[in-house]
């Protein structure tokens, strides 16, 4: 049988799972990652035991992937978030290769729990569009 549990018992688990308020501070209304284990726990109904379990184990991961990758490349920027999908910006300092960048993930895929990457070159539209997007916040 499925256990399920409130909002109140799945924070403190997630206290606890943390080790920090991290993943407490995400079930709210307006975090998108956090939102649906927010509104499943605080229904009548709570949160399965093994949803909150998988919301965990993949908002760990992603927080490993971007600490590593900030830890790793000066300036890196976190571009998009869809669920455990990320896009980041890695800027090429140093003449800094395409190549490397695999290599590293390539070495690193096990100990971060990548089922797949990738890594390309920004083209100019999305140059275009990143520098459209800020004009825009300045108005």
């Amino acid at each position: 049988d499925e256990v399920f549990v409130n909002l109140e018992i799945a924070q403190v688990a997630l206290l606890e799972i943390a080790g920090d308020t991290s993943l407490v501070d995400m079930l709210n209304e307006s975090d998108p990652n956090g939102y649906v284990v927010y509104k499943e726990a605080n229904s009548s109904a709570g949160i399965s035991v093994s949803s909150l379990a998988q919301f965990c184990t993949d908002e760990l991961r992603v927080r490993k992937l971007i600490s590593f990758i900030n830890g790793t490349y000066d300036g890196a920027i976190l571009r998009e978030r869809q669920e455990s999908k990320c896009r980041f910006e890695i800027p090429s300092n140093d003449g800094l290769k395409i190549s490397s960048i695999f290599e590293l993930l390539e070495e690193n895929k096990d100990s971060l729990r990548l089922s797949d990457y990738g890594a390309s070159q920004t083209s100019l539209e999305q140059v275009f569009n990143i520098h459209a997007a800020e004009a825009e916040k300045e108005k």
